[in-house]
């Protein structure tokens, strides 16, 4: 039987519970292997070294699978084989990428790292089931997978991971390893130094949502302390401090994460201590902490913008800046298409601002992202509670844009007009490669770009941000940048309600951002 019974379940089984379990896994009617995901799920929940840990949740987790199991609908639930001389070692293959979070949770590890297979599933899990709905990214699932397959690059890495104990000696001990991992992150590689930060990532997700960081997971401490180093790495001088949050009985630790750089937007590990109150713990969308650490991000950013720069640490210096773009200009020329598309995929993501899983979904020759081979249109954020005139004003006000259509340039331009025109459809599909062989390539231009090591800042997450910091150096105007730069999500500054910008010249500001971007002017 395949997953269409999950999708219409039976009276007796628990509705919302199954819809969780779809939503988060993304399962439909093509997945291959449901009893499987069953198993692994039901033995991940049961993990006696866990259960403790969102105890009600997982027990009912664990109920309504054993009853979808043992009590299948006619026919029985579809069993895939492996076979044991498979490379991917995965019942879900070859549609890994279609089932991220499921290929994670059935993916055979290699023998040498089933401890910390274990331990990193676990940690997934948890997140799972704090939130089904967001609690884990694919490209998170993705990585995570990638770093417990059998003959990885990165096995010798993943074994120094710490092996999974009880979840509360578990997760400091993790902590205390990524910890580590930053006193030498300029000598990762940049597969290493993604995996870390994953992983930093999920545990501060997990950690803020359960209060599961207390002073009491670490053995013969006299008091809570913080899960940073005695050594200040990249901080001035400055230690770690707690402060409390208004209303909620906790502390707050704000540590540097793995792969920060200075006067970075920081990534952070925020250890709870003591648990979160009852009603808080129990809301797991965005508990007080969440929302103080959101708030803090926040101040750092306003701070950070208004402290910047010519020679500001977070832009690239003329010479990375020709290295980067030196290689993407030697690959586009290469006879490789792979090579090519590669290229301009990371000259969009330079020039348009825009992190690379949003650039593979862009839409070709529709009503948004590239409306043509020349041009990428933005839609104009609009502020929340914008003023909106009355039909009686309409007449003697401007009309408002929806959108602006921005000139790209000739490097990006010309790939597009060469590969894509007249296609309608998303990038990935018009350019024709697995997005794993596609990111792979992409990671060895960056990895070509750094120079055997020379310009070691030359890295993927340093280019979305760069054409927002070469509006802001331009202009101090936080207005242009959100609307040329901004992400999805991020509220509109203040002052979008008072200045508004004729199209023309956020045309133009663009031109001049872009052209600075390719040492052009």
């Amino acid at each position: 039987m395949s997953v269409h019974a999950l999708l219409n379940p039976p009276s007796h089984w628990d509705d919302a519970v199954l819809s969780d379990v779809v939503r988060a896994f993304a399962l439909d009617d093509r997945f291959p292997a449901p009893a499987n995901l069953f198993d692994a799920l039901i033995e991940q929940l049961e993990d006696p070294h866990w259960s403790a840990q969102l105890s009600s949740r997982r027990a009912e987790w664990s109920r309504v699978l054993r009853q979808v199991r043992d009590d299948p609908p006619s026919g029985g639930w579809i069993r895939a084989a492996v076979a044991s001389s498979s490379r991917a070692a995965n019942p879900v293959s070859p549609r890994m990428e279609a089932y991220p979070l499921a290929s994670l949770f059935l993916q055979r590890p290699d023998s040498q790292l089933r401890p910390q297979a274990e331990g990193l599933r676990a940690l997934a899990l948890a997140a799972v089931l704090v939130s089904p709905k967001s609690g884990l990214s694919a490209s998170t699932a993705d990585v995570l997978r990638r770093s417990i397959a059998p003959g990885n690059a990165q096995r010798q890495f993943v074994s120094s991971f710490p092996k999974p104990t009880h979840f509360l000696e578990y997760l400091p001990a993790l902590n205390r390893h990524l910890e580590e991992l930053q006193s030498h992150i300029d000598e990762l590689t940049s597969t290493e130094a993604k995996l870390a930060s994953a992983l930093g990532r999920l545990l501060t997700r997990v950690v803020i949502a359960t209060g599961d960081a207390r002073s009491k997971a670490i053995p013969d401490a006299e008091e809570p302390r913080s899960l940073s180093s005695s050594r200040n790495h990249r901080s001035g001088g400055r230690r770690s401090t707690p402060f409390a949050i208004p209303g909620a009985q906790i502390d707050l630790y704000l540590l540097s994460a793995p792969g920060a750089q200075p006067d970075e937007p920081p990534d952070q590990f925020i250890a709870v201590s003591p648990e979160l109150r009852a009603n808080e713990a129990d809301d797991p969308d965005l508990p007080g902490a969440a929302a103080e650490s959101s708030l803090g991000q926040t101040r750092y950013w306003v701070a950070r913008h208004q402290r910047l720069v010519p020679c500001d640490t977070g832009r690239f210096t003329p010479f990375e800046r020709d290295s980067f773009v030196g290689t993407l200009q030697a690959a586009l020329h290469d006879p490789n298409p792979m090579t090519v598309d590669a290229a301009g995929v990371l000259a969009l993501v330079y020039l348009t601002g825009t992190p690379l899983d949003r650039v593979l979904e862009y839409r070709l020759g529709g009503a948004t992202d590239l409306v043509a081979p020349d041009t990428f249109r933005r839609v104009v954020p609009e502020p929340d509670k914008a003023f909106s005139p009355s039909h009686e004003l309409e007449p003697y006000v401007e009309s408002r844009a929806s959108h602006v259509d921005l000139p790209l340039p000739g490097i990006v331009a010309d790939w597009l007009n060469a590969r894509a025109s007249g296609y309608c459809g998303s990038l990935l599909d018009c350019l024709g490669h697995s997005t794993t062989d596609l990111r792979q390539r992409i990671t060895e231009q960056i990895e070509c770009a750094r120079s055997n090591g020379r310009y070691r800042r030359v890295r993927l997450q340093r280019l979305t941000p760069a054409l927002g910091l070469e509006i802001r150096l331009a202009t101090a105007d936080d207005v242009a940048v959100h609307i040329l730069s901004g992400g999805e999500g991020q509220a509109s500054p203040l002052l979008a309600h008072y200045l508004v910008h004729y199209v023309e010249y956020l045309q133009a500001l663009y031109a001049e951002a872009t052209a600075r971007l390719l040492g052009e002017s």
